[in-house]
């Protein structure tokens, strides 16, 4: 199981390629007038056929055709993956409420995006893998970046954490802990898993 350094030393030689190839998906790319901002549906393919694509979405509309839900146990609540285009922090992976918005946190509190894309797999096996230690699980899945290209990752905070089944995001930025958002504050997450695409 390759660790957070392993995959920072390949993404650092593999240059232009960067993680991507470890993991089996496209690097994230497309710029909007100099930001770090995606293009309208993005899709990544692995070898194995599975293509991931990124659906523009807005103002908690239902999730597009084919998005995956995931329960939060206790709340009722059911989320998907979301993402937003920041100038300065990147694009970040979050959480979508349907008929709300993209939820995120950015280090300090939680943000609210009324215009996002929402992951949306075709032939893919999705599941969340458990991140032992800091330990990227198998083909775990690149959601984003953070404002220097380094890859990150859509998070679920684990059954010993305060609010199980939140959604986040996870990477070398964040000190490798899940960062996520609830009630307006942003919070972390050491117990968490992670997504991965087969």
């Amino acid at each position: 199981m390759p660790t957070w350094r392993d995959l920072l030393l390949a993404a650092t030689a593999l240059s232009l390629a960067g993680c991507a190839d470890l993991i089996g998906v496209e690097p994230l790319a497309g710029s909007d007038g100099g930001s770090s901002a995606i293009s309208d549906a993005e899709a990544g393919l692995a070898e194995d056929g599975c293509v991931i694509t990124w659906v523009d979405s807005g103002g908690g509309v239902p999730p597009p055709s084919g998005a995956v839900p995931y329960s939060v146990a206790g709340s009722g609540a059911v989320l998907y993956v979301c993402r937003v285009s920041i100038p300065t922090l990147g694009v970040i992976p979050g959480k979508l409420l349907p008929g709300w918005a993209c939820y995120y946190s950015n280090g300090q509190m939680e943000v609210t995006a009324s215009n996002y894309e929402v992951l949306v797999p075709d032939r893919c096996t999705l599941a969340w893998g458990p991140a032992a230690l800091g330990d990227l699980p198998v083909d775990a899945l690149v959601c984003g970046e953070d404002g220097d290209g380094g890859s990150l990752y859509s998070c679920r905070v684990g059954t010993t954490g305060a609010n199980p089944g939140e959604l986040g995001h996870v990477g070398w930025s964040t000190g490798h802990e899940c960062l996520y958002s609830l009630d307006g504050a942003s919070l972390v997450a050491t117990d968490f898993d992670v997504l991965t695409a087969d």
